[in-house]
């Protein structure tokens, strides 16, 4: 049975510094020419039914 060699150990972590310093590189940050965006919405209402959804903004995009 191999032994897991992270557990109960110190990892040293490369980034933090980066990361810390306001250096580091995340996914909110790539822009890309011509990328889609979108937002979720969930419903305050459980089992609420869905009648209609106005798409005419987003189809023009």
């Amino acid at each position: 049975m191999a032994q897991a060699k992270y557990i109960g150990q110190k990892v040293l972590r490369k980034e933090d510094p980066r990361l810390l310093a306001g250096k580091g590189a995340y996914v909110d940050d790539v822009h890309l020419p011509h990328t889609a965006h979108m937002a979720l919405l969930r419903s305050p209402h459980a089992h609420a039914r869905i009648l209609s959804i106005e798409t005419g903004a987003a189809a023009s995009a």
